[in-house]
This record gives structure tokens, C-alpha cells and sequence, in this order.
């Protein structure tokens, strides 16, 4: 797994050089695809859990099962995800049996907190190196 600091500047050089999808057909979808402007053409597909909203569409892109990951090349593809709050793990979880993806989670604030994992993922530290250590903290609190 290789993970990328949570940076609009990191998401716009990947973006032009990975297939781009986005976990999540929620709010959070419709925020972060607000906010790209130009690199949503950079988008593949939204991935979710949902079966409801597979077949159906967001700004014209198709919601499909998170299975379809699986189709994708794990070196050329950046996975986005923009659920909110524990659901993070959740699907953190999922894109780990998936194969060896590069992922970077979109900062969603919600109204609350961020289920306790706001300070986790984005720490005071704003470094590349702070916050890289940070998500891998994160991820093996609750994987392991």
C-alpha cells in the first residue's frame, strides 16, 4: 500500500499520471468532485458498499461495487476515499485485500468530530513524513 499525503498538489501530479477512482457515493463524493474542477475527466469511477447505488451515476460517472477495484492495475491506480468518519477504516480495510493501491483520503469534516479520526489522519503536523506516519498509525490501531 502505498500512501499519498492528503494534498491537492499530490492529488493533481497523480491525477495526470494514475487512473483515479473515489470510494464513496456520498456528500463527500460530491464535495471533493466540486472541488477538482478540470481533473474530474481524471476520474474512472466511484466505488461503493451500497448495492442500492450500484448502476447508477454521480456528475456522470458510474457507481460500481467496490469488486471492481480488482479489474483495475494496482501500480496505475489512486484510490480517493471520501466517506466520512469510521467508515474510513471500513473501507481502508477493503482496499487492503484488494491488492497494493495507492490511497489518499480526502479531508471531510463533518459536524461533530471525525469519530476520533480526524487528529489521527491529519495531525498538527502538516508534513508529507508527519502525516504519513500518522495514517499508518491509524491503520494498524485498527487493523491489526
Amino acid at each position: 500500500m502505498k500512501y499519498v499525503c492528503p494534498t491537492m498538489e499530490n492529488f493533481r501530479k497523480l491525477a495526470g499520471e494514475m487512473d483515479v477512482v473515489l470510494f464513496g457515493a456520498g456528500q463527500g463524493a460530491m464535495r471533493f468532485m466540486n472541488r477538482i474542477g478540470g481533473l474530474i475527466d481524471r476520474l474512472r469511477c466511484i466505488l461503493d458498499s451500497d448495492e442500492d447505488k450500484w448502476g447508477g451515476a454521480l456528475y456522470g460517472l458510474p457507481i460500481v461495487s467496490p469488486d471492481h477495484l480488482k479489474t483495475m492495475d494496482a501500480d496505475k491506480t489512486l484510490v480517493v476515499i471520501v466517506v466520512a468518519g469510521s467508515a474510513v477504516i471500513d473501507v481502508h480495510k477493503q482496499i487492503l485485500a484488494m491488492g497494493d493501491y495507492a490511497i489518499m483520503a480526502a479531508r471531510i469534516h463533518t459536524a461533530s468530530s471525525f469519530c476520533g479520526c480526524g487528529n489521527l489522519l491529519y495531525p498538527p503536523v502538516r508534513t508529507e513524513a508527519g502525516i504519513r506516519v500518522a495514517l499508518r498509525q491509524l491503520f494498524q490501531k485498527y487493523i491489526s
